[in-house]
């Protein structure tokens, strides 16, 4: 017990003598006549950690195809580094859940599937095992690929009831990506949503 007068001050020092390489945790208690002061004392042992980079950036990316960027990382700490990986859409990264032994290496696949046609900001969480995180910032600027139809309008021949007429089109691909389409009833996922919910029972995913 000890006693300090108004407006002095008094030093202790608190030592910290470890037994093995891994974290202490522990409070320091200081009581007054009317008060109880708690002192969180932390010791953290050796940690992993793996050099993720600050970015990762999707330059010329299409719209609604997947960019995918691969990145080497590495543990270049000092014991082994366990992390989750999250993010919201339209960014995504794999593995979810990682392991990595001291000077271990993986690669690490971040992708970016934009649905609309417009620049997008977000970020990459790495959670550790031992509590610390770390966030990787993501940017992806989206371009519409160079595809189009020979025709903007169709008129069918006349026929007979039960008979049909047909008409035949192309779709021109003049960009470097390999297209895959299929056609939907309607022009964008938000009518289709809106007539789903107008006529209850109907199927809006179907494909054509």
């Amino acid at each position: 017990a000890s006693k300090v007068a108004p407006g002095m001050d008094i030093t202790y020092v608190l030592k910290f003598t470890p037994e093995e390489r891994i974290d202490y945790f522990c409070d320091v208690v200081c009581f007054t006549e009317r008060e109880k002061f708690i002192i969180p004392v932390r010791c953290l042992g050796p940690r992993g950690w793996i050099d993720f980079p600050d970015q990762v950036f999707f330059e010329k990316a299409p719209v609604k195809a997947e960019s995918l960027k691969t990145v080497l990382v590495r543990n270049v700490g000092e014991t082994d580094a366990t992390v989750t990986l999250s993010s919201q859409r339209p960014f995504r990264a794999m593995p979810p859940v990682a392991t990595l032994g001291v000077g271990e290496s993986m690669q690490v696949h971040f992708s970016f599937f934009p649905e609309t046609a417009e620049d997008t900001e977000g970020e990459f969480r790495i959670d550790y095992s031992t509590g610390e995180s770390v966030v990787v910032h993501a940017r992806g600027v989206v371009q519409e690929l160079a595809v189009r139809i020979d025709s903007s309008a169709m008129l069918m021949d006349p026929t007979y009831v039960g008979l049909f007429s047909q008409k035949t089109f192309r779709v021109i691909n003049r960009s470097d990506e390999t297209l895959k389409f299929c056609f939907k009833q309607f022009a964008s996922a938000s009518a289709e949503i809106k007539a789903r919910m107008r006529f209850g029972g109907f199927d809006g995913d179907e494909d054509w």
